[in-house]
């Protein structure tokens, strides 16, 4: 195509239509007067570094198989100017912007910025698997497509990337350090030193805080970023082994993949996307830290009393034990990994099912009926595969993940686990009432009344049918309720103390069931319930020699 016929074909103007600028061209959007169609059209300059030409990303990208992660260009054309030659790529135009417009211009649910995460790991995933490191992944440079209620994002600007032959080394030297953003850019970008493939992880790691918490979790310090100041004090703090105190906000597993991210030694740091995958599936057979001692790491930054390190292996949530009354933590013990366990104020509530949840509940439901409880703690998780299989030896559950909640497993079972953990302990763990699940599930003495029952606030704090893909996930990565517990609604159905029966409408004082039954009862609904199923007064009943996917537990103790 000659510079005329460009000219002709796309339709323009430099001054008012910039999408976007940065060190190596600009973003424009152009009108395709033959396709009639908006595009973007990216025009850098044809310099000294003909590795990082315009007109060399675009043919890179070019053979690549296509993939729903990757912006792909359309056309790349060369044209003298009066600065001399300029490379213009074309590539489709995305309505929605890039992720940092994203982010700011809409409020996105949990599940949408995991979703967004997850498929911004894919498409790492993709490229090195073709041998492509990108060096430059940062919001701005991955664009949004919208398909009715999720957000696609497909990464672009390959400006800097750099392609390996993925039979020879995976290091090579940094032959343009200091090049890519610099609060995205990975230590041995900044520094110059050797980069692998997982420089591309610390990227990741900077995202996906940022995704989660809205803020970097490294800064210039109020100093412009160009300057000498604003460099020197983001080098500080990445040196300085330290996370804000924010992260131990960001629910788990993405806290322990940010964190598994952001070491600042990459011989130590998460070695590619399918460790990474592994963290967030549950499936890290090494506790979280790779089999090896996290030198170098990034901690995170508490408070006068307190540092959370992260230098020696460990296992991700949950971690050895810290029981939290009142958010003073009162007891720690790092020899068993014993349950992490929430202290609940005891009070009086309504217990059943109530109007404000709706008109759809089961007989057994009814009636709502006063109960006043004595202080209690109760699991801040559901207990998980590691937790079980050290106590017992073994893992019957169906889905497999160190993470993953227990389940296959019997009320009869659950006693078992629960005898050999208090002789390891010296505790009294048991499991909760049926009275003490519900008032806990309900938020405890403070209670705002969230009902968890197919509404939007379900979709934020558990798995169920809808969204749990068919299988368990590991816990703690929904919002907590009030009281700071997890995966109260969905994910697996707990089994309680009691034998199952009818309610009656007197009122009552730390009840516990019937004296007799055949059947325990289990609260909570599963990965396979409906939305509408994993309400707080729902019930389920089963033998107590029953097994299923669908059945796990957390533990309860009436003292610390």
């Amino acid at each position: 195509m000659t510079q005329q016929e460009f000219q002709k074909r796309y339709t323009y103007n430099p001054a008012t239509d910039k999408l976007g600028e940065g060190g190596f061209g600009k973003v424009l959007k152009a009108y395709d007067n033959y396709l009639d169609k908006w595009v973007a059209m990216k025009i850098a300059p044809v310099g000294a570094h003909d590795s990082i030409r315009l007109k060399k990303e675009v043919e890179m990208v070019s053979k690549l198989p296509a993939h729903p992660n990757i912006a792909k260009y359309e056309e790349c054309y060369t044209f003298p100017s009066y600065d001399g030659e300029l490379d213009f790529g074309i590539l489709q135009y995305y309505e929605e912007g890039n992720l940092s417009q994203l982010l700011k211009n809409n409020t996105l649910t949990l599940d949408q910025k995991r979703s967004v995460l997850m498929q911004i790991l894919e498409g790492i995933h993709f490229l090195h698997n073709n041998g492509i490191i990108h060096r430059d992944l940062k919001p701005q440079n991955i664009l949004i497509v919208k398909r009715g209620a999720e957000y696609i994002p497909k990464i672009t600007d390959f400006g800097i990337s750099k392609q390996l032959d993925i039979n020879k080394s995976s290091v090579f030297s940094n032959s343009i350090a200091g090049a890519g953003t610099l609060a995205y850019s990975s230590p041995e970008q900044l520094f110059d030193r050797e980069i692998r493939k997982n420089t591309d992880l610390w990227s990741f790691g900077v995202i996906a805080f940022q995704t989660l918490t809205g803020q970097l979790p490294f800064n210039t310090g109020g100093h412009d970023s160009t300057s000498e100041a604003g460099r020197a004090e983001l080098f500080r703090q990445i040196n300085s082994g330290q996370l804000p105190y924010i992260t131990t906000q960001i629910p788990e597993p993405w806290q322990t993949v940010i964190r598994r991210c952001l070491v600042t030694d990459a011989v130590t740091r998460v070695k590619n996307t399918k460790e990474a995958e592994d963290i967030l599936l549950g499936n890290d057979e090494n506790g979280g830290n790779g089999g090896r001692d996290a030198m170098n790491c990034v901690s995170t930054e508490t408070d006068d009393k307190t540092r959370i390190e992260n230098n020696a292996p460990h296992k991700t949530p949950p971690s050895p034990i810290t029981i939290i009354a009142d958010n003073t933590i009162i007891e720690q013990k790092s020899d068993i990994d014993e349950p992490e366990m929430v202290y609940v104020q005891g009070g009086t509530f309504t217990m059943g099912f109530t109007t404000e949840q709706g008109a759809d509940c089961d007989n057994d439901e009814k009636p709502a009926h006063q109960v006043t409880l004595s202080s209690f703690y109760i699991g801040k998780y559901e207990v998980t595969q590691a937790q079980w299989e050290a106590i017992m030896g073994n893992n019957q559950s169906s889905f497999k993940g160190v993470n993953l909640p227990v389940e296959n497993v019997s009320w009869n079972d659950v006693q078992e686990f629960i005898r050999k953990l208090n002789a390891q302990t010296g505790k009294q763990y048991r499991l909760p009432t049926e009275a003490e699940w519900e008032y806990a599930a309900r938020g405890g003495a403070s209670s705002r009344g969230y009902k968890y029952s197919g509404s939007n606030t379900s979709g934020n704090v558990a798995w169920y049918s809808e969204n749990s893909g068919n299988r368990t996930r590991p816990v703690g990565t929904k919002f907590p309720n009030e009281l700071g517990i997890y995966d109260m609604s969905g994910n697996v159905w707990e089994w309680c103390s009691d034998w199952y029966g009818e309610y009656c409408s007197s009122v009552q004082t730390n009840p516990k069931g019937p004296s007799s039954g055949s059947d325990r009862m289990a609260r909570g609904g599963s990965w396979i319930s409906y939305a509408r199923r994993v309400r707080v007064s729902n019930r389920d009943y089963y033998a107590p020699d029953f097994r299923r996917s669908i059945l796990g537990f957390r533990l309860a103790s009436s003292s610390k």
